[in-house]
């Protein structure tokens, strides 16, 4: 609701699936806002591509666990126009396209790997790996605010 206000109405239908599991974000108030902020950024960043740029009617966002893996997954499919991802994130940024690369620092800052699929016409996948234990860095208090 909030997405379509803030856009004006417009926005692809949206469908959320989370995968049933027994794990969850660690109990450590720290990590879990850390890894709760990211996963929010992440899709928050996704579904404004996915609306004003890909142009997508339909949009899937899951979020899995992996306790074997230790790790939470965030998977944002769309139905869009596709792009041609770049080999490098910067060639985004030099055109003036932070979203995606602020967002793969954020997820590599926690440990994390994010990679993103597109083909022309075909839509975009962007899937976010983020560890739920081990070693942390420190997020910049300004992204914790953004």
């Amino acid at each position: 609701e909030n997405f379509a206000k803030e856009r004006g109405g417009g926005v692809p239908e949206i469908r959320l699936e989370l995968a049933e599991s027994n794990a969850h974000l660690p109990k450590d108030d720290k990590t879990a806002q850390q890894l709760s902020l990211c996963l929010f950024r992440a899709t928050q960043e996704s579904l404004r591509n996915a609306a004003t740029h890909a142009q997508a009617s339909e949009v899937s966002v899951t979020l899995s666990f992996d306790e074997d893996a230790d790790e939470a997954e965030l998977q944002i499919r769309d139905n869009g126009r596709g792009f041609d991802v770049p080999a490098s994130y910067g060639a985004l940024a030099r055109d003036d396209h932070f979203g995606l690369v602020g967002t793969d620092e954020y997820v590599s800052a926690l440990g994390g790997e994010m990679t993103v699929e597109s083909e022309i016409g075909e839509g975009t996948t962007v899937t976010v790996r983020l560890p739920l234990t081990g070693p942390r860095y420190e997020i910049p208090a300004i992204l914790l605010k953004a």
